[in-house]
């Protein structure tokens, strides 16, 4: 289960709440009372943004009704709620949903009947929905035949795909209560009630049934009518909101005081070395908002005027019980002036004050959710010990990004977060800052510049001056770093020619106040750069025109021959991750957009930074611009397009086990990277649940939640059964009995259930916890019985098969196994029992059972099915000590692969190469998939953890490194083909015969 993803989810709230006086319907102040109260929770209970959640209050006609709920339905990417409050009534026993115009002496023709809102929601809704449904009648909603058993008959009733409908009254109850606590309806009041305070259960999250059943029981115990509830596909999986009432729930007592991060050493770069100086009562002001009620302030100034000194100091130096999470955004370093980096930052500093959510991060695909969903968490956490979270972000005006940081600050702050803004009074905040965000509206407080803010000014600008008189060594450092916004030593050593030592000479002989340094996540070398805006362009104004372009052609140069070497190893990391700013800057169009376009550069970006997000940023960017323009190229929209696909065809390679094989390998990042680079986001998810399970830990069970959360974040859909399973499994293998078992309530479906089941048994044999495993045994027992359907039957009965031969009774689990109907199942089930009888001191026994599976083995027919049952039966045979017997059938699989086409054999092989490597025999599997190219990518990812279990780091890194090379490499033809075709239909249409004719590389 999942809650809500806030950005891509979609609430409608209508609410009816007055009437016509000769209408034939009563007006209830209460109903407004529902809808405004329902509202603020969702907001607030659930993070969806105030512009994702619309009310419709005395809704003039059903077009207005009707309209709302499409634009909701259409706008959902995730879930879409619905939410009706009012009159309800029944024509032709079919229920209509009134609004302000309605009568009820035509209410055929004045109501909306819910067919015309449901067919809207199932027709253009992609996710899941929930539909709740406070009005009398609504029982009608599940139609004429709901009380009939036939699944088809509730099926068609019900008729939205992936819906959960909650109504306030069943089929059999005609009125609802209109007046209930709290000035709502008494539906809508226990509602809010349930979500508000939780229920006292292991459940985490309040899900739609659990909510169903809960106000059923209060509700008939309150003597109120009965609600009706029908389940439509996994909506039943999502939950509105986290249990209150969690019995489970053990948040730490408040936050770490002294956090150390990257970025926190960057703000002490910022922050004035010898000390703040006469800023006492600003000081004194910004520690009496902390404690204070208003949300948002925002702090103003010129240039100089010593507020970024405020700010950082104010960062490093908190009130006591106060937690700064700071963002400072500067233009002179490039990557430090948009929403990603804002992102980045803020993350860090996050992990660091919620040790145990750092985990999650690093398998976080959405990153701006799980920033908002961090930050609400340590403002929680905050609240509850008597502390505070303040968010505070300096330099506004110098924000280059889309969408802008300002855009992304929370709009509604809880009791545990303040936020501080700090930046120039112009420009005006951005466009896409919604008028009714706090920062529009909250106290702006004006800071006069400090003294000592003018002497630096002063005393900077006249080093700036005694620069630029000094000699031409001088002025060439300076004009580079200027134009460039910045450079490491190194890469003015590389651009001028110039030894270190003379190039630190001139760097250190001012007094600091001219250069400062700053960092980069891709950098190891400090980067120099002006130590003020105001102060570069001061230096942009002095070097002039003539100049500046000099010093710009000589990095356009310095790239231009990097490039003609193909971006080699050693290309400087300015001109991967910080030259496209400087040219964008500048407006350089055609630069910017052979950098996008260049497929050498961005396989050494992708080797540099590890995934493909700063070219397809660079891509979008420069496709954004072209479009911006009164006379596009769109031929170079196309052919970006093109580069775009190739990035995209390329991550559709990455074997679904590289990253977790990576991160065994040591190095998680890396392993992070590949994960989000997977393309399907069905294989994506599956990556994130192996990268998960590898770093699942006995000694850890908190980091072991934190990175189960982490999956559930990293996904826009909610958890299946068996994304549970596989997750529960992977923590029994680890060691994590009470996690597993914690996920196992999750999952209902009987496959899966009973697959985790039958793997906590021994965990829980272990422990001594009988009862457990008795509860277990007696719960697979039930869905043996039944489970229906031959296939699923079969594979229930297998894994209680495994259940019972783990507890010894050997006479069950061989009953079981004769209760299969596929023979594949039953060599598997024979195996399994075998595995078990000599861990319980039975060799003869078990070699009969083995004996009696390689019979079915042998009798299968086709290589193929014979190969896949091998590989289904080796674990059991190696852990029952059967290596040479397994090892002689698959000898005899490898020996009959030669009459076979490729595509067979490889299919063969993909099999043969699982039971080659439960059985170790390593090299030997190097030794088949040599060769195989691309068609080998997933085999000899299957053989990375049996390198690192035998110590072979060095070896399995080189492989890792080949296949990830391998999976970059390959293209789909029909892709790149259709590309092609665009760009060159492209071409012909502009009349651009001579480029049409030019070979394109993709």
């Amino acid at each position: 289960m999942a809650l809500p993803d806030p950005e891509a989810s979609r609430a409608v709230l209508i609410g009816t709440a007055n009437y016509a006086a000769d209408s034939g319907y009563e007006s209830f102040a209460e109903v407004a009372g529902s809808v405004r109260d329902f509202a603020a929770f969702l907001r607030s209970g659930t993070g969806l943004p105030e512009e994702h959640v619309e009310v419709v209050l005395d809704p003039p006609d059903s077009a207005s009704v009707a309209a709302a709920v499409t634009a909701a339905a259409r706008a959902a990417r995730g879930l879409l709620l619905v939410y009706y409050v009012g009159h309800g009534t029944v024509v032709d026993n079919q229920l209509h949903l009134t609004h302000s115009g309605s009568r009820a002496d035509d209410a055929d023709v004045t109501a909306l009947a819910y067919a015309v809102l449901r067919a809207r929601i199932k027709r253009d809704a992609r996710g899941p929905v929930v539909v709740i449904l406070d009005c009398c009648h609504s029982g009608k909603a599940f139609g004429r035949e709901v009380l009939a058993r036939d699944a088809e008959v509730l099926r068609e009733a019900t008729d939205i795909d992936g819906a959960f409908v909650l109504t306030a009254t069943d089929e059999k109850s005609r009125f609802a209560v209109a007046r209930g606590g709290g000035g709502r309806t008494a539906f809508t009041a226990m509602l809010l009630d349930v979500l508000r305070t939780g229920l006292p259960t292991d459940d985490r999250y309040l899900t739609m049934p659990l909510l169903y059943r809960e106000l059923r029981d209060r509700l008939s115990a309150a003597n109120l009518p009965k609600p009706k509830a029908l389940e439509r596909g996994t909506a039943g999986q999502v939950a509105l909101a986290e249990n209150p009432g969690w019995t489970g729930r053990a948040l730490p007592a408040g936050l770490p005081r002294d956090i150390t991060t990257a970025y926190l050493s960057q703000v002490r770069d910022l922050a004035p070395a010898e000390g703040l100086i006469d800023r006492g009562p600003e000081l004194a002001e910004l520690a009496e908002f902390c404690a204070g009620d208003e949300p948002y302030v925002r702090w103003q100034a010129g240039p100089w005027a010593g507020k970024t000194a405020l700010m950082s100091w104010f960062a490093l130096h908190p009130p006591p019980a106060v937690h700064v999470v700071s963002f400072f955004v500067t233009s002179r370093l490039a990557g430090q002036d948009d929403h990603h980096a804002f992102t980045d930052a803020v993350l860090e500093q996050l992990s660091a004050l919620l040790p145990d959510q750092a985990a999650a991060l690093d398998a976080t695909v959405n990153r701006d959710a799980y920033r908002l969903h961090l930050l609400e968490l340590a403002a929680a956490r905050a609240a509850a010990s008597g502390e505070r979270i303040v968010l505070l972000v300096d330099g506004l005006d110098e924000d280059r990004g889309k969408p802008s940081i300002a855009s992304l600050l929370p709009k509604r702050p809880g009791p545990g977060l303040r936020v501080i803004v700090a930046g120039r009074p112009n420009p005006a905040l951005p466009l896409d800052v919604s008028p009714s965000h706090p920062l529009q509206h909250c106290r702006r407080r004006e800071l006069s510049p400090a003294a000592t803010a003018f002497d630096i000014r002063r005393a900077a600008r006249l080093e700036l001056w005694s620069l630029l008189e000094r000699s031409e060594a001088d002025q060439e450092i300076l004009g580079l770093v200027t134009a460039a916004h910045g450079l490491t030593g190194g890469e003015l050593e590389d651009l001028t020619g110039q030894p270190p030592f003379r190039i630190e000479a001139i760097l250190s002989g001012v007094t600091g106040r001219t250069f400062r340094v700053g960092s980069s996540r891709f950098e190891s070398e400090q980067i120099n750069l002006l130590a003020h805006e105001t102060l570069q362009r001061e230096a942009e104004n002095a070097l002039g025109r003539t100049l500046l372009d000099g010093f710009r052609r000589r990095i356009h140069d310095w790239a231009g021959r990097y490039r003609a070497l193909g971006w080699p190893d050693s290309t400087p990391s300015y001109l991967l991750t910080r030259y496209f700013s400087m040219l964008r800057r500048s407006g350089d169009l055609a630069r910017m957009t052979e950098l996008a376009l260049d497929t050498a550069r961005h396989d050494r970006l992708l080797d540099r930074t590890g995934g493909d997000g700063t070219a397809r940023t660079e891509i979008s960017t420069v496709a954004g611009l072209w479009l911006d323009q009164r006379d596009p190229d769109l031929v170079a929209v196309c052919e970006l397009a093109m580069r775009g696909r190739r990035l995209t065809q390329r991550g559709a390679n990455i074997p679904v086990r590289l990253p977790a094989a990576v991160a065994l390998l040591g190095d998680l990042p890396r392993a992070q990277s590949l994960a989000d680079g997977i393309v399907r986001s069905g294989r994506r998810l599956r990556a994130q649940i192996d990268l998960a399970a590898v770093q699942f830990s006995a000694s850890d069970t908190v980091r072991n939640r934190a990175l189960v959360d982490s999956v559930r974040h990293a996904t826009t859909r909610a958890l299946t059964d068996d994304d549970r399973c596989r997750l529960a499994l992977a923590l029994v293998a680890a060691g994590d009995a009470d996690g597993a078992a914690e996920l196992a309530h999750e999952i209902t479906a009987p496959r899966e259930r009973v697959r985790v089941l039958a793997q906590l048994i021994p965990a829980w044999r272990r422990a001594g916890r009988h009862a457990a495993v008795d509860a277990a045994i007696t719960e697979i027992n039930r869905h043996v019985l039944l489970v229906k359907g031959p296939g699923r039957r079969d594979e229930v009965l297998g894994h209680a098969v495994a259940a019972f031969a783990e507890i010894g009774d050997f006479e069950e689990a061989f009953a079981m196994g004769r209760m299969l109907e596929d023979a594949g199942a039953q060599a598997v089930a024979l195996c399994r029992i075998a595995r078990s009888m000599s861990a319980q001191g039975e060799p003869e026994p078990a070699a009969m059972c083995v004996g009696s599976a390689l019979s079915i083995v042998e009798r299968t027919v086709g290589l193929t099915e014979r190969a896949s049952l091998l590989a289904r039966v080796a674990s059991d045979l190696v852990a029952g000590g059967f290596r040479n017997e397994l090892r002689e059938r698959l000898d005899v699989v490898v020996a009959g692969m030669a009459g076979y086409v490729r595509r067979a054999r490889v299919e063969i092989l993909g099999q043969v190469v699982e039971a080659l490597v439960t059985l170790g025999e390593v090299d030997r599997v190097l030794a088949l998939v040599g060769g195989l190219g691309i068609d080998g990518l997933d085999m000899s990812t299957s053989v990375l953890p049996a390198l690192v279990a035998a110590g072979r780091i060095v070896e399995g890194r080189r492989l890792a490194a080949e296949i990830e090379r391998t999976s970059y490499r390959a293209t789909d033809p029909y892709e790149s083909g259709f590309a092609l075709y665009t760009v060159m239909r492209a071409l012909v249409t502009a009349a651009d015969l001579s480029r049409a004719r030019r070979p394109h590389r993709g």
